[in-house]
């Protein structure tokens, strides 16, 4: 049985402005895969991540099996696509199936569009373009972007996740916050230590850390409580939480040069709270 199904349909379009990284955190595993988006305009990767609770009904060996054989054969007119390259994440196995096409970027969208079996919903910003969609326990996403200032050159990837047999568990805490209740319960944990070398070597490692945590409370209460917390603790919100701009599903904090992304989903199973964080 698996508690956390990722499912797209109980999430809103999250669109961020400023540089945010992001990923998509499933069950006790969290994984790295880029997508982009925009607010006000295109400025930076952004990655979703999408949960529910549910029951894993096939067997983990052969969904993914079944997962792999789809996008081996999916067939997009106009599209020339590369080998399947299987990659495993945490323990997950992750497909991706990159593809170039001298068509534009709204061209490929509407193409990949027609396989609704798969694609059920779809993000356009200006020389990108996000598909996305659950089909027999499997996220799919698609992602297309514009090679060069050539209208007619794109570029993608068409990447599946079989979240079907994963199990859930424990995750130690490496990484707590002053300003997060006491009562969170941590579900997943990732971090990235790439973006570079601390400034001084009692600073820590410069790179990102992206956690899933399980609330008690409600979202309205949790966002008023720590909003309180962050700003006691010398954090401001990049988008004032009464401007027109705030969106109450998630929040943008900085402090330091550090950026905090908060984003909030309310389900029938509880309440989760996901913090990405860029150092």
């Amino acid at each position: 049985m698996c508690r956390f199904l990722l499912i797209l349909a109980e999430i809103k379009v999250v669109l961020v402005l400023r540089r945010l990284q992001a990923a998509w955190l499933f069950c006790a595993y969290a994984f790295r895969y880029p997508a982009s988006c925009v607010l006000l305009r295109l400025v930076s990767p952004l990655r979703v991540i999408c949960l529910t609770s549910g029951y894993a009904l096939l067997p983990f060996g052969s969904a993914h099996a079944d997962v792999a054989s789809r996008l081996n054969n999916m067939q997009v007119p106009g599209l020339v696509w590369q080998p399947v390259q299987p990659i495993d994440v945490a323990a997950i196995p992750l497909h991706i199936k990159p593809f170039t096409a001298t068509q534009s970027v709204a061209r490929v969208a509407e193409a990949l569009a027609d396989h609704q079996d798969v694609f059920q919903r779809i993000l356009v910003s200006p020389g990108l373009a996000i598909l996305s969609g659950v089909s027999e326990e499997a996220h799919w996403l698609a992602e297309i972007w514009r090679v060069s200032e050539h209208p007619e050159s794109s570029a993608g990837r068409v990447s599946v996740l079989s979240f079907a047999g994963l199990p859930n568990l424990p995750v130690a805490d490496h990484h707590a916050y002053a300003w997060l209740p006491t009562h969170a319960t941590k579900l997943a944990q990732w971090g990235d230590d790439t973006v570079g070398p601390p400034t001084q070597a009692a600073e820590p490692a410069r790179g990102v850390i992206q956690t899933l945590y399980r609330m008690p409370a409600s979202a309205a209460i949790l966002r008023h409580q720590l909003a309180s917390r962050l700003r006691s603790q010398g954090w401001s919100a990049l988008l004032p939480m009464s401007s027109e701009l705030s969106v109450p599903s998630w929040q943008l904090w900085q402090q330091h040069g550090e950026e905090l992304f908060l984003f909030f989903l309310d389900t029938a199973q509880g309440f989760f709270l996901y913090v990405h964080h860029t150092r």
